[in-house]
């Protein structure tokens, strides 16, 4: 399958024939420039890192038992004043 194809400045274009010689495909697309190189920044992990990573268990527990805190103790001043508006019957 034959393919003509030129480019010229920021765009190409192409076309595309059958074996008898009919153009199938004619398509054109704009060229972007080149990508600049990632270039990426090697952590040096030590003891420091692990120590961390390996509480974040202990750290997320904490912060849940916290939140179950803040909300028994939001239930009971509720409750509490609830209680004190009552009159006796």
């Amino acid at each position: 399958m034959p393919v003509w194809a030129s480019s010229s400045g920021d765009s190409a274009s192409w076309d595309i024939v059958n074996q008898r010689g009919e153009e199938v495909l004619v398509g054109e697309a704009m060229l972007a420039p080149p990508r600049p190189a990632a270039t990426y920044i090697e952590r040096k992990t030590g003891p420091g890192a692990v120590v961390h990573w390996s509480l974040q268990p202990a750290l997320w527990s904490a912060h849940a038992a916290g939140a179950w805190a803040r909300l028994g103790a939001s239930l009971f001043a509720a409750w509490r004043v609830d209680l004190g508006t009552r009159q006796p019957h």
